[in-house]
């Protein structure tokens, strides 16, 4: 039986898993063995408690750099991650190779664990790489910046890769590994795939690279309904208790006059409590979003994955970004037309204002559906054949070299 293992090393929330997990459903169909090495074992548990997938916890580092200012490029991630001492690098690649004499797969499935990449090198294990355009970062010798809004050197750049790459280059000699000639190549594998549309790419359409489209599946999510003789419009959020200002959206939200359903993992108690209405229902877990989505006039988020989902059912979108990774994606929207970024870069966010304006001015719904109109006929299950397809590729030819 041909064994593959799903590696996240690197980012947070349920998105990676709810991309990984309709893959490893579709190759566990055809006849292979699957199992997770996870960034986050909670979370695991809430979306592969309900599956036939072992996991386990992905290596990460004990020790590291603590970062002195905010990381503009994935060298400066990595540094922050172990790969500022060869000793700690040494340790995490080592923890891979003992996951794999473990589980011995015939096939690596990366999403965002570039540890994982240098592991499958030294033991010349086939890996497939999909992700988002941001997990997946151009080729390049530096990477860009993932900061384009900020005024970053490009000797900054150059010069956390070279820190990075000779402590790479280092621990590869000890395990008798060639070395990379350059940082880019920790995102490189036998194929690479990324998980959405040129026009969501966090750094913009790319020549060369295969767009699969967006997966995302939480299948044993709970199914909600709007309400049958709900007035006004539909507003779908997807929320944390870590957006700014969150009581205020939650205001404004209440007051729309419409139905308003919001997905709030980790909400507190105590907003529940002041902010439950009949006209705003809170859900402290994942919900369904087939059922909701082609109704909605809204969707208020700051992730991609949800981004794309409401593009592809031609909703417009209120984008409130924690992260560069989200700010890039709410930016590709806001080219679009299809929706606005709720972030305060001199003022605290309006959030009446632009819920009104969204909801109000129709340009914003005629580009989602322009968007949703390219891409009709694309389906999520086509982008997890893709994955699928690659994976079996590289797993029936190892002798293959990486792309």
């Amino acid at each position: 039986m041909t064994r593959i293992l799903i590696a996240w090393e690197l980012g947070e929330n349920w998105g990676h898993l709810s991309r990984d997990v309709p893959v490893a459903r579709r190759l566990q169909a055809l006849g292979y063995r699957v199992a997770f090495a996870v960034a986050d074992t909670r979370i695991a548990a809430e979306i592969l408690g309900s599956e036939e997938f072992a996991f386990v916890q992905a290596p990460q580092a004990q020790r590291s750099q603590v970062p002195g200012k905010t990381s503009v490029n994935h060298a400066e991630i990595a540094l922050t991650r172990g790969y500022d001492d060869p000793a700690t690098l040494q340790g995490l690649i080592g923890a891979w190779l003992g996951l794999f004499d473990l589980f011995r797969p015939d096939g690596l499935l990366v999403d965002y664990a570039p540890t994982a990449v240098l592991a499958a090198r030294i033991r010349s294990t086939p890996a497939v790489l999909a992700g988002s355009g941001f997990e997946l970062p151009p080729r390049t010798c530096p990477i860009p910046s993932f900061r384009p809004w900020d005024s970053v050197l490009p000797s900054r750049l150059a010069a956390s890769e070279e820190v990075a790459l000779r402590n790479i280059n280092q621990v590869l000699n000890r395990f008798g590994a060639a070395p990379l000639p350059q940082f880019a190549d920790i995102f490189s594998g036998r194929q690479r795939v990324l998980t959405t549309v040129a026009e969501l790419d966090h750094y913009g359409a790319r020549q060369g690279e295969r767009y699969a489209g967006p997966i995302f599946d939480l299948s044993g999510a709970r199914r909600v309904a709007w309400q049958a003789n709900g007035a006004g419009k539909r507003i779908f959020a997807y929320l944390r208790p870590s957006l700014p200002r969150i009581e205020d959206l939650l205001i404004a939200l209440r007051a729309g006059g419409g139905d308003v359903v919001c997905s709030f993992p980790g909400v507190p108690p105590a907003l529940v409590q002041r902010y439950q209405s009949p006209r705003l229902r809170i859900f402290s877990e994942p919900l369904a979003i087939a059922p909701l989505l082609p109704e909605a006039d809204l969707v208020v988020a700051s992730g991609s994955g949800m981004a794309a989902a409401a593009l592809l059912a031609g909703v417009p979108l209120l984008l409130i970004p924690q992260w560069a990774e989200q700010r890039l994606s709410a930016l590709r929207v806001e080219e679009l037309g299809a929706g606005l970024i709720g972030h305060g870069k001199t003022a605290p966010p309006s959030y009446p204002a632009l819920i009104e304006r969204l909801l109000s001015q129709p340009d914003f719904r005629v580009s989602a559906s322009r968007f949703a109109e390219q891409y009709k006929a694309f389906r999520s299950d086509d982008a997890v054949e893709r994955v699928v397809d690659a994976i079996q590729r590289a797993a029936a030819a190892p002798d293959l070299g990486e792309d």
